[in-house]
């Protein structure tokens, strides 16, 4: 009997042990490959594309990526009011940041999920009452991590960011002078369309592709998409400071009442602003100018929203 060079006998291994023995080896390492590659897909259908600022961290809170807007004044408005602008004028603003993205879905049922989350009434309450709270918000028709959250009040968007705030204050990762909120509608203005006063977030006249918008008429089913697309699928029609779906995709509530007014005030039915038009409408309600009232109470179908880190609005 042969030997090995230690002593030990060595037995014959005939063809097929041997085939057997590579096929389980091979076996192996395809499925270490499946479920190294199981865990990223996993991954990508929960929380979208891999992009900073459209999933969640490893904490559970909401991954935002910020784009700086930096201070000075630009042209707010339009000399045409038959698109709901205010009059051109210029108006000056302190730096902030904005979310590039719209809130996603992923990031929206990280509070609806979080046991200090939705149904904690102290975001939903001010010291004049409390505001009209949902056992629970409808589902949107449309689901994905990546695609934004919609069929939103501003009750809700507002609740989010308080919730979102304290969080952030409780991790010592945001000081009492700063806050997650919802951008006035000047802030979302130049966000949207910098200091020259262009019509889109582009430039000048709308540009086919550049926008989830409803561009042509007829039947919604044949109209373009027909429904919200994953955040930031349009680069191309980013703002000058990097801001994407500015126009389109979902409606952003804003902190501005209908009547020009900043609100905090969860007790206040007065129409508020929202602003960037949304897959269902034409180009035309997609200006940067455009402003829709609605009542902050009503959930708003196509409605979602954006934040803002930014020093308190007095």
């Amino acid at each position: 009997m042969d030997r090995s060079p230690d002593g030990q006998p060595m037995f014959p291994i005939d063809e097929a042990t041997a085939t057997l023995r590579k096929v389980r080896v091979f076996l192996l390492v395809l499925g270490l490959a499946l479920v190294v590659l199981g865990a990223r897909w996993a991954s990508v259908v929960r929380f979208g594309p891999m992009d900073v600022g459209k999933g969640l961290r490893q904490d559970g809170l909401p991954d935002i990526a910020w784009v700086d807007v930096p201070a000075g004044p630009f042209i707010m408005g339009s000399d045409d009011p038959s698109f709901g602008a205010t009059a051109r004028r210029t108006v000056t603003l302190p730096a902030f940041k904005i979310s590039r993205y719209e809130t996603t879905q992923a990031q929206w049922r990280a509070f609806m999920n979080a046991a200090d989350g939705y149904r904690n009434a102290d975001w939903w309450s001010d010291p004049t009452g409390p505001a009209e709270r949902e056992e629970w918000p409808r589902e949107p028709k449309w689901s994905g991590a990546d695609l934004p959250a919609s069929w939103l009040s501003w009750y809700d968007a507002v609740a989010y960011t308080r919730w979102l705030t304290a969080r952030l204050r409780k991790a010592g990762q945001l000081d009492a002078a700063t806050e997650i909120r919802l951008q006035t509608e000047e802030e979302w203005e130049k966000a949207a369309r910098g200091t020259d006063g262009r019509e889109y977030p582009w430039g000048e006249g709308y540009k086919t592709g550049f926008a989830n918008v409803r561009e042509q008429g007829g039947p919604l089913e044949t109209v373009d998409r027909g429904h919200p697309t994953a955040v930031g699928s349009y680069p191309q029609g980013a703002s000058p400071f990097g801001a994407q779906d500015m126009a389109g995709n979902v409606w952003e509530w804003t902190l501005t009442e209908y009547g020009g007014h900043s609100a905090s005030d969860l007790t206040d039915d007065r129409p508020l602003v929202l602003r960037g038009g949304s897959w269902f409408n034409s180009p035309d309600f997609a200006r940067a100018s455009f402003r829709l009232p609605s009542v902050p109470f009503y959930r708003v179908r196509r409605g979602g929203f954006r934040v803002v880190l930014a020093a308190p609005v007095p």
